[in-house]
């Protein structure tokens, strides 16, 4: 804190510089290589989050029918 009451900010300092070459990340192609070798649970059983989708839905809608809905009895 300065003298008035207000605090100072300094900017953060960057990282020293590195011997080892920078790589930027992955390619396109070498990032859809990774992502086809590893197993997905989606592309295996697909009706279960479907039907999963579907109850979440359902339950949501009686929620809300019950929270807002009409008093018509």
């Amino acid at each position: 804190m300065t003298a008035d009451g207000e605090t100072q900010v300094t900017a953060p300092t960057p990282p020293p510089p590195s011997d080892q070459p920078r790589t930027g990340g992955s390619s396109p192609a070498e990032a859809d290589r990774i992502a086809s070798d590893q197993e997905d649970a989606f592309a295996e059983k697909p009706h279960v989050y479907a039907a999963g989708a579907l109850v979440g839905g359902f339950v949501f809608a009686k929620v809300l029918g019950a929270l807002f809905g009409s008093d018509d009895d």
